[in-house]
């Protein structure tokens, strides 16, 4: 049993299996709502479902699909996936609609896979996109579950944290260790000019991505997360646009009402 990672459920233990898998947080839910039903039909309340949409909310074209089949997908997508039926545009960014089914699931999910995973849902195109700027250096790596992927597809990646071993979501300590991530911050940029610098959801409004970007004297930035959102600082982003140029972006799987993508900076040539 471990502290539910969610907030306001301080004092809250869940499974550290069952409640973290899919069916368990579908489950969880299904639960809660029948006991809602249930209250409103003794106040002789109707208690309203959640909106569903069909082509026609497309114009009667949905758009493409981005993702990989099921049985490739990593762990953490595949786990999202279930939680939406399968249906991938509930977690494709500008797609407010199609998750609003699934709005309770994906809001507990979010909390549980972020503390289990990594901030960003990783998917088989930004990993073959990143796997082409091998070697990397990655700051900011949490318990490693980005860079164990990359490395399992050949990727020469190093990987450091501030606090590898213990802090992560207000101070929970870290149940899942992917990779071995060394102890380190944005100082340690600067022995690694040789390999791109990887940052997957630098904090925001605290300058640990700018500064890495500072200090970074190689030629490729990859970042993920939102430009002039919920990641790193205005200075972070003035600075890329003045020394770098935007060369590529990805699209990613996202939670809902989240926007970031992978982004692949090249230096400017001077």
């Amino acid at each position: 049993m471990i502290p539910d990672p969610s907030p306001g459920m301080s004092g809250i233990f869940i499974c550290s299996e069952c409640d973290f898998k899919p069916e368990g947080i579908k489950k969880h839910f299904q639960e809660r709502d029948a006991l809602l039903k249930k209250m409103a039909d003794v106040m002789g309340e109707k208690y309203p479902s959640p909106p569903s949409f069909d082509s026609d909310f497309w114009g009667g074209k949905k758009p493409e699909l981005i993702l990989e089949p099921k049985e490739e997908m990593n762990p953490y997508l595949a786990d999202v996936f279930s939680l939406v039926d399968g249906n991938e545009y509930a977690i494709r960014d500008q797609m407010l609609m199609s998750a609003s089914k699934y709005l309770m699931p994906l809001s507990i999910g979010r909390h549980r896979y972020v503390y289990k995973y990594a901030w960003a849902i990783p998917c088989k195109a930004a990993l073959e996109a990143i796997a082409k700027h091998s070697p990397i250096v990655e700051v900011g790596a949490g318990s490693g579950y980005w860079a164990s992927l990359l490395s399992k597809v050949g990727v020469d990646i190093i990987a450091y944290d501030i606090a590898p071993e213990n802090v992560h979501l207000s101070k929970k300590h870290h149940r899942w260790k992917w990779f071995d991530v060394k102890k380190g911050d944005e100082k340690s940029v600067a022995a690694h000019s040789d390999r791109a610098l990887f940052l997957c959801w630098p904090p925001y409004n605290e300058d640990m991505a700018f500064n890495c970007a500072k200090q970074y004297k190689g030629d490729v930035i990859l970042f993920i997360g939102e430009r002039n959102g919920c990641t790193g600082t205005e200075e972070f982003f003035d600075y890329l646009d003045e020394h770098f140029e935007l060369e590529d972006s990805i699209e990613l799987p996202v939670w809902l009402g989240l926007h970031d993508a992978l982004y692949i900076y090249r230096h400017k040539k001077s």
